[in-house]
């Protein structure tokens, strides 16, 4: 399986690295990607002029090789991969709750607090779109998210249905 790395025009942050965490573009070259196709799905997040995206090539290649390509996405460019992949095997993860979710934010201690309400704001909305994946797991215990999560892609692996 390879783990799609995001493209994105925000600037990094601590010690994220391009090309490891995201690839990070600049405006003109997002633009420019945008224009070519080169987007399986883009958007613009949380109304600042910062977008995000899977490049084709962090996709296409490893399906065309048989390999599983797994996107860390939201619901809208899942939305869009489902358009484009309909036997894609989505899996929403979701946070146990909006009170815990914005705990987990607040420790994390990387954002301010209007960061925070807008991704609150967002998760919200995230989980009124989350009926239309195939699968939902809920991130209350780590362990058990990432045994739900594999055992999922195991099943999918082993019934050959779905890349």
């Amino acid at each position: 399986m390879h783990l799609s790395v995001s493209a994105t025009t925000r600037a990094l942050r601590g010690k994220e690295q391009h090309g490891v965490d995201y690839f990070f573009l600049t405006d003109d070259e997002f633009t420019r990607l945008r224009e070519q196709n080169g987007f399986v799905e883009c958007k613009e997040v949380f109304g600042r002029n910062v977008w995000y995206g899977t490049l084709r090539s962090e996709v296409e290649p490893y399906l065309e090789a048989g390999t599983w390509v797994m996107l860390e996405i939201d619901v809208d460019g899942c939305a869009d991969v489902v358009d484009q992949y309909p036997d894609a095997v989505t899996v929403f993860i979701a946070p146990p709750s909006l009170e815990i979710l914005e705990s987990r934010l607040r420790n994390r201690a990387t954002e301010s607090d209007e960061a925070i309400r807008n991704r609150l704001s967002r998760a919200e909305y995230e989980i009124g779109r989350s009926g239309f994946y195939r699968y939902r797991v809920v991130n209350d215990d780590l362990e058990t998210a990432v045994n739900d999560f594999c055992q999922i892609i195991s099943q999918e692996v082993l019934t050959g249905e779905s890349k």
